[in-house]
């Protein structure tokens, strides 16, 4: 048996190989997941977004324009309970970027973010949860539930239910976090060719279009705690 099998060199070959193809079938599996729950709705926003899309600018009008800033990405991970403290220590000395899950956290704690980011496509408006005993709409509890006139930037996708582009924040920004639309785009307009995956990670992508020197993370931990919490507590589900 020993001159057939492979030998140690081969065996590493055989295992990373192994390696891509487990991670291919993970992410295909994953990606055709996606495709399926959201594809009318990506159909329905896409098209309705068209006039949005003129009219807003696009996330990477800010390319490179933070170079010498740090930025921190809050998630609402059950460990972002233990650090929200430290960022109203840090307020005004890095960027705050809160994924819109983490938002009514922050504004319970009076923390107010530099930029919130929501690239899912559902329509808030519809997403209903409860709250002290009463039915909420997200983006009542989210957005109308508080002002957030005073956040600077709000980044949404393309994709991105159309009334979300009416919020009552001070800027709102867009980005294409699931499809290259850059290769649709003039060239000499803008190069934007990002593939995203979650909201952490369009975060952590504008983080780096954006030039910014250093990147921290904050409640990254989603569904990982030993009670099995998905989010931090009063964070949005």
């Amino acid at each position: 048996s020993s001159t057939v099998m492979p030998d140690k060199d081969a065996m590493v070959a055989i295992k990373e190989i192994q390696d891509i193809a487990r991670e291919g079938m993970i992410n295909a599996i994953t990606f055709d997941i996606t495709i399926k729950s959201h594809d009318q709705v990506w159909v329905e926003n896409g098209l309705g977004n068209f006039e949005n899309l003129v009219e807003h600018s696009h996330v990477a009008c800010l390319k490179n324009k933070f170079c010498n800033s740090s930025v921190i990405i809050v998630s609402p991970g059950p460990s972002l309970e233990k650090n929200v403290e430290l960022l109203k220590e840090v307020k005004g000395k890095a960027i705050i970027v809160a994924v819109s899950h983490s938002l009514e956290f922050l504004k319970a704690k009076n923390i107010v973010p530099d930029v919130v980011i929501h690239v899912d496509p559902a329509d808030l408006k519809k997403l209903y949860s409860k709250k002290n005993g009463k039915e909420i709409s997200h983006y009542d509890d989210w957005i109308d539930g508080g002002d957030v006139s005073n956040i600077p930037r709000f980044v949404i996708s393309n994709y991105s239910a159309p009334n979300l582009f009416r919020s009552p924040f001070e800027n709102i920004l867009w980005m294409s976090p699931g499809l290259p639309i850059g290769e649709f785009l003039p060239e000499d307009s803008f190069n934007y060719h990002r593939i995203g995956g979650s909201v952490s990670h369009s975060a952590f992508d504008i983080a780096i279009e954006w030039g910014c020197e250093s990147v921290a993370l904050i409640g990254q931990d989603l569904a990982v705690s030993k009670k099995g919490d998905i989010y931090s507590a009063n964070a949005a589900i």
